[in-house]
Parts: structure tokens; sequence; C-alpha cells
């Protein structure tokens, strides 16, 4: 995990480097949010994983609760109402929602197993404790995190061994759902959906990043060009390539 990280940080020391420019400082701050993560990992090890299960209710709830808070009083920033300011500190409820998420849905059906099997009242609890972080995540607007929180839940229920027949309905039933979704997003969300399948639509637009993404990659080959050697980020062909870009 370590060697990743430092593979990470030297990742973003090249993408956040640009030709005639001194260094940016964005890889300190990663490299101090891994030195945060290791007193974080340590902290949770030495803490029976029981008593995390006992909390797991009140860590959902207090997940929860944040989310209400950045829906009222959030910080908006890139047309999205994700953040709370804590002093110096930006932080990201959605982020610790999947970890809340994970912790409560798992702590339910390991108490519904020991109860017996489990009911389709179960799985209707279940939607309810998926649907309110959700339902608050999609406000914001955070398509990806929703997915995320999504794909987070169908997993647990799946490995919770739910019926085939119930499982094989609710794929039937949200690919129906498919249309009705789609009118509720919004127009940057479609384009975003579109343009990933045919990039080509919109070259200087929505599509740009994905074209830029090619180019970085393809032009690379499969060694890559090099530390600090990466055209795409060192002639600023990309306004963010220091985040999910890389």
């Amino acid at each position: 995990i370590l060697f990743l990280s430092l593979i990470g940080i030297g990742a973003i020391f090249s993408a956040s480097h640009f030709a005639g420019s001194p260094p940016s400082s964005l890889y300190l701050k990663q490299l101090n949010w891994v030195g945060f993560g290791l007193i974080a990992l340590l902290v949770t090890v030495s803490v029976h994983y029981q008593t995390i299960q006992r909390y797991a209710y009140v860590i959902y709830a207090a997940s929860v609760f944040l989310l209400i808070i950045v829906a009222f009083k959030g910080r908006v920033g890139m047309g999205a109402q994700r953040w709370i300011d804590i002093g110096p500190l930006t932080l990201q409820p959605s982020e610790f929602t999947k970890i809340a998420l994970i912790l409560a849905l798992s702590r339910y059906i390991s108490d519904a197993h020991g109860r017996g099997d489990i009911t389709l009242r179960n799985y209707g609890v279940m939607g309810i404790m998926i649907g309110i972080p959700l339902i608050l995540v999609v406000r914001q607007p955070d398509l990806g995190t929703t997915l995320m929180l999504l794909l987070i839940s169908m997993t647990l229920i799946f490995i919770s061994g739910i019926p085939f027949k119930i499982l094989f309905s609710c794929g039937i039933a949200s690919v129906g759902a498919v249309p009705f979704l789609w009118r509720f997003l919004k127009d940057y969300q479609k384009q975003r959906l579109i343009v990933f399948l045919k990039p080509d639509l919109d070259p200087s637009g929505a599509g740009y990043h994905i074209i830029q993404s090619k180019i970085a990659i393809g032009s690379g080959g499969f060694w890559g060009k090099g530390i600090l050697q990466g055209t795409q980020s060192q002639l600023r062909f990309i306004p963010e390539q220091h985040t999910d870009f890389i």
C-alpha cells in the first residue's frame, strides 16, 4: 500500500509540473494525507472489529447527518454543493458515507442472518438504508459517488445471499427505470454519459478530456514518456490534470 501511495505521489508531482514553472506543492499535500492515513490505519486496527460493528449504526447516522448539513450549509464549488468547511480543513461527507454504508449494511445483514433467513422485509429495510444517503448525494449533485454507493450496496446485497429471482427482477426493473431516471439527470450529466461512448460528438467541449486521455496514453506507448515528460501535462492541455485524470 505504501509503495502504491508513493507511485501516486510521484504521478501527482509529474502531472502537476509545468515546463518553465516551479513544481506544484500538490504532491506535498498528498504526502501529508498519506501520513494522516497511516495514523488512521493504526487507530482503526487497534480497535476490535466487534466494537466497530457495535457502533456501525451510529457511524451511519453521523454520515447522514453530515450529508444533511451539506444540503443546507455546504460550500458550493464547480457547480456542486458537496463540501463542509471545518476551520482550515475541507470535508466531503459523501466519501465517509461509502464506509458508513458498508458498516451499517454489513451489520444489518449479519444480524438478519443470525435470526434466520433474510426476508423480503429485510431487503425493504436495506433499500431504505441505501436510499436515504443516495438521495442526499444525488441532489448535491454527485453522479460518480452515487454510482459508487449503488455498486457497494448491490455487492453487499449479492453477497448476503439474495435469491436469484429477486436479483433478476431488480435487474429488469433497473433497466426499465433508465428512461425515467434519464429525465432527472442534469444536462451536463447526460452529456458526460453520451460523450463517454462517443467523445467525438463534442471534441472541444464535453469530450475534450476523454480525447486528451487517449492522446496521453497513446503517445506514451507501453512504457510511458517518463517522469516530467508528459506533453499533455507539461503543455497544460488539461485544466485539472492532477485529479482523476491521472
